[in-house]
């Protein structure tokens, strides 16, 4: 196309940030932690998420053993910890001594309370990608500390800000903070000049779904007819 240079998918890769964590399991028995950049929430109905892991890694027959993993989320205060699991194998080095691990509901996805967030999954598939091997969980229990809490609409919620966690990008590469906000999502879309494109056609309220209402159909970001829009 004019005015385009055609780059390789891997390129692409690299430009795009997300957010490093910290993947738990037990393996052997013991608490592990494995570096995990590719890391997102993967739907709402049940609330769950997932990684890709490269297929060395130690942590993954865990996860496949005891169908259950924790995500850790440190700060960027704590980046060298974070990238010191990721040069180090649990096959190798024992990680289960770094903190007093705490364990929930699944009893086998072990946390670290030293970091901000944990949350605690248990599995509900893997997939093998070839190189990798991704993991879908159901998130089972959240736990935060109170100092990154502000209240939301519904109660106790995360700030972002206040989490302060790394930024992983293959550009560098390199781990980065998070960057200040500049624009507020489903509403400066509102000032954009409709001559230039088709308008838009999302309410300017967040969705705000009733959850006792939803059936997980997955028209939330739309005309939902059990959603909570003005």
């Amino acid at each position: 196309m004019e005015g385009k240079t055609e780059v390789g998918p891997f390129q692409l890769m690299s430009a795009i940030t997300t957010t490093a964590v910290l993947i738990g399991a037990n393996v052997g028995g013991k608490a592990n932690y494995m570096a995990i950049a590719w890391c997102a929430p993967c739907g709402h109905t049940p609330p769950s998420f997932m990684f890709a892991a490269n297929k060395t890694h130690h942590t993954n027959k865990g996860i496949i053993e005891n169908r259950s993993f924790s995500i850790n989320i440190p700060s960027v205060d704590q980046v060298k910890l974070l990238d010191w699991c990721g040069l180090n194998s649990g096959a190798e080095v024992d990680k289960s001594a770094l903190c007093n691990n705490f364990y929930g509901v699944t009893h086998t996805a072990p946390m670290m309370p030293i970091c901000p967030v944990c949350v605690e999954c248990s599995l509900i598939e893997h997939h093998d990608m070839n190189a990798h091997t991704v993991f879908m969980g159901k998130v089972e229990k959240v736990y935060a500390n109170p100092d990154i809490l502000v209240q939301g609409p519904h109660g106790p919620a995360i700030d972002t800000q206040k989490l302060h966690a790394n930024m992983f990008s293959f550009s560098g590469p390199s781990y980065m903070g998070l960057l200040a906000p500049h624009a507020v999502p489903w509403s400066v879309g509102a000032e954009f000049d409709p001559k230039d494109a088709a308008p838009a056609r999302r309410s300017n309220e967040f969705p705000r779904i009733d959850t006792a209402l939803c059936v997980g159909c997955g028209n939330c970001v739309g005309s939902c007819p059990k959603s909570l829009y003005s």
